[in-house]
């Protein structure tokens, strides 16, 4: 006990003394990010939604950093660690959908439907594409989960008001729960 009051910097080892090196808060940082919340009502909830959103938005950052960087895996032929790279494994892919416009939603397509059956018929021979699916159809799921309860914590904070980026608010939320980022890998299930 008397050795934590006479050496309060060493306690369990931690820096104390960050004046010439940076600190963690430093590197996050964390000034700027925990005074960015600035509610504009006095409702109690909203500090919620905006760290909630605010959240989000991180998330989202995070998860396109990411994609960003299987895509460059991908193009590059390096599959192991980016598992895509669909019309290189010797599948037949519509040239139309691989010259396709990726910033416009995605539509199913049947070569596409066809080329993941070959896969889910015959897992063990198209392993690593199996597996791609499976994380694909994860990613998928854990988005669906985060989209309802963005809805939810929406439609309790504001109710059915404008939403702020100029929708609908919950009532386009709701058609948002609706769709789907990889629909060749839900469809084809039915056909399994």
């Amino acid at each position: 006990m008397e050795n934590d009051k006479a050496a309060p910097a060493s306690w369990h080892g931690a820096k104390m003394d960050f004046s010439q090196a940076m600190s963690y808060g430093d590197y996050l940082a964390l000034d700027q990010i925990l005074s960015a919340q600035h509610s504009r009502s006095p409702n109690p909830n909203e500090m919620l939604f905006i760290v909630q959103h605010q959240t989000s938005e991180l998330w989202l950052k995070l998860m396109l950093h990411e994609l960003h960087a299987v895509r460059a895996h991908m193009h590059a032929g390096d599959l192991p660690p980016a598992f895509k790279m669909l019309a290189r494994e010797g599948f037949a892919i519509d040239a139309e959908r691989l010259a396709g416009d990726w910033t416009v939603a995605t539509t199913a397509n049947e070569s596409v439907k066809a080329a993941w059956l070959q896969v889910y018929q015959e897992p063990t021979r198209h392993w690593a594409l199996y597996e791609l699916a499976e994380k694909l159809v994860d990613l998928e799921t854990a988005f669906r989960y985060w989209r309802f309860k963005h809805v939810t914590t929406v439609e309790r904070v504001i109710g059915f008001k404008a939403g702020t980026g100029g929708t609908a608010g919950v009532s386009y939320l709701r058609k948002m729960l609706d769709v789907v980022l990889f629909p060749e890998l839900f469809s084809l299930r039915t056909a399994l």
